[in-house]
């Protein structure tokens, strides 16, 4: 529905191509049928599937590129084995993972630097993320230790270092958002960014979702709560688009566990969350700690 959408806002367009599809079956490594996203992986062993899957879609994609001869391609970090494939038949490979700038500079210093390494085995000990704009800590509990999960380090390496060797990488960003990690990404990672603001606007409607004219009807309350705070004064907390909401009582506790530190600055939130269903709650329920 949003390629049509596209394409039919296309034809006004002179010299505009149009979207199309080309479907790639997933492979059979054992999963249930219809478990081809990370949100539907259940356990560990879904999960090791999974990654083995993704791999082996490197031979269709490398036969597409083949065929297909595209001018570019851009595609996950999670595809590390895109960027060679893509240097293979002469096209630059440019990465969308769909994080923030922020949190694209975290992994990336963490990858690069693992300061797990040398921070005390206390779980709660703070661990500096080091190279960046801000101080950033993580509790030692927060963080994957290296040596305990072996496999999944080397892939977060290939990955990083793949990302490294690609052209450049589109962000579901914006300047304003957070100018000091541009910045950081373009002159001290020397990588090439490009900020397409919000991708999708939000809305309760599978079938409005990502339409450019508007915020579906509830953002309106949303607004008028945000025109009444002082610029600058507000927290935006979002718990990530794979962090599922099991029951409300758990997004609630982890945003109550803000409150001491936004109450104390003077500052108020909205919180963000993600249902089990996958339909993201939106900024409905605000969180005014101020």
């Amino acid at each position: 529905m949003a390629v049509d959408r596209a394409n039919d806002a296309s034809h006004c367009t002179e010299g505009a191509l149009d979207i199309d599809i080309a479907v790639v079956p997933f492979p059979d490594v054992g999963l249930p049928p219809g478990v081809e996203c990370g949100p539907a992986l259940n356990s560990m062993e879904d999960r090791e599937k999974f990654f083995h899957a993704v791999q082996l879609l490197s031979e269709p994609f490398d036969r597409f590129l083949a065929e297909n001869r595209p001018d570019a391609v851009v595609s996950d970090s999670f595809f590390n084995w895109s960027a060679d494939a893509a240097a293979e038949h002469w096209a630059p490979r440019i990465v969308f993972l769909g994080s923030s700038l922020f949190s694209r500079a975290c992994s990336d210093t963490t990858v690069r630097n693992n300061p797990v390494e040398a921070a005390p085995h206390d779980p709660d000990a703070l661990v500096l993320l080091p190279g960046l704009p801000h101080r950033v800590e993580l509790r030692r509990g927060q963080m994957m230790d290296p040596k305990k999960r072996p496999l999944h380090w080397a892939f977060l390496q290939r990955e990083n270092a793949a990302d490294q060797r690609s052209y450049g990488e589109v962000f579901n960003s914006f300047h304003e958002l957070e100018p000091d990690y541009l910045e950081h990404y373009t002159t001290t990672l020397e990588r090439r960014a490009w900020l397409v603001e919000p991708v999708a606007l939000a809305s309760k409607d599978a079938a409005t979702r990502g339409a450019r004219d508007g915020p579906s009807p509830e953002a309106d309350g949303s607004k008028h709560w945000f025109d009444t705070k002082p610029e600058g004064s507000v927290v935006y907390v979002s718990f990530g688009t794979l962090s599922i909401s099991r029951c409300p009582s758990s997004v609630s506790s982890h945003a109550a566990s803000t409150c001491p530190a936004r109450t104390s600055s003077g500052s108020s939130a909205a919180r963000t969350s993600r249902s089990r269903n996958g339909c993201p709650t939106g900024l409905s329920a605000l969180n005014r700690c101020s």
